[in-house]
């Protein structure tokens, strides 16, 4: 798969649970930044997801693991994984003027 749609699927994911479990929309003002980790790489996120995230899953297919930021709403740790065969990670956060 090229990485180009991993990120855009990333993105999408990413925007979906803000909205439904927050209401909200990610507006150009944050950024979505999408990582291709080993999981020696992610050590750092997964301790801080193991810690603080929540887990959400619909089916077999897709289990995403989700902390949000405790001083910032809007800002969050993603680890996506897909039918157990690879893991793609994001952050969320404001974007840099």
């Amino acid at each position: 798969m090229p990485a180009k749609s991993l990120r855009r699927l990333t993105e999408k994911i990413v925007r979906g649970i803000f909205f439904l479990e927050d209401n909200a929309f990610l507006e150009a003002n944050h950024s979505i930044e999408f990582y291709a980790l080993t999981d020696e790489g992610a050590g750092p996120i997964k301790e801080f997801l193991d810690r603080f995230g929540r887990e959400y899953a619909r089916g077999p297919g897709i289990v995403v693991r989700r902390a949000v930021a405790a001083d910032q709403p809007m800002g969050a740790l993603f680890e996506i994984n897909v039918w157990g065969q690879f893991k793609m990670y994001a952050s969320v956060g404001p974007r840099e003027p």
